[in-house]
């Protein structure tokens, strides 16, 4: 549903725009797979679940301040 089909934006909900096949991750999956998985499935952040629960969500900003911020902070 978008507003161009006449929908009128008060009356949509966020069921009807979610995404239902979240993608997923562990706290322990390694920075390279989280990469490869937001490339192959055009995302740009990845909830972390542990024991079926909601502890956290990594974005693609987060991963470049991990890669960029440590080289960075070592040249001062």
């Amino acid at each position: 549903m978008s507003c161009d089909e006449g929908h009128e934006l008060a009356l949509v909900t966020a069921g009807d725009i979610m995404t239902s096949e979240v993608v997923t991750v562990k706290p322990e999956t390694p920075i390279t797979e989280m990469i490869k998985m937001m490339e192959d499935f055009y995302i740009i952040r990845l909830p972390v679940c542990k024991d079926e629960k909601l502890i956290g969500v990594v974005s693609r900003g987060n991963i470049i301040r991990n890669l960029v911020e440590p080289k960075f902070m070592s040249n001062m």
